[in-house]
């Protein structure tokens, strides 16, 4: 029978230590190489809420005049637009952790990018 101390191999009886296993190099996060293409999403998707709001306080003037409303009931859809931020901010979490944040963001892009399109022939 063989000798495993001195064929080399690792006894825990024998005084040397065990020899060192090299670990395979860890493979990049998820999504790592698209790391900036993300970043830019993101950002272009927040300038677009940022654009939106500003849109809908731009347009008061010219709802005041083709409604014949007062600046009072005009305001109330300046109000009703950060109401409706302020109830979808939170449910945003909620949402994403249901259909996946990938999904439910692109899902959002799309649905606004849809209803925006909807209110074009209405402009003119």
């Amino acid at each position: 029978m063989a000798d495993p101390a001195r064929d080399g191999a690792y006894s825990p009886a024998s005084s040397e230590s065990p020899p060192l296993r090299v670990l395979p190099a860890a493979a990049p996060a998820h999504g790592e190489p698209h790391k900036y293409l993300i970043a830019f999403a993101v950002v272009l998707a927040a300038l677009m809420q940022v654009i939106d709001c500003s849109i809908v306080n731009v347009a008061l003037p010219d709802m005041m005049g083709n409604l014949g409303a007062s600046l009072d009931e005009v305001a109330w859809v300046s109000t009703g637009y950060i109401l409706a931020s302020v109830i979808v901010i939170p449910l945003t979490g909620w949402l994403g952790s249901i259909f996946g944040r990938k999904r439910y963001f692109v899902a959002s892009i799309v649905l606004f990018t849809l209803a925006s399109l909807f209110v074009v022939p209405l402009t003119r």
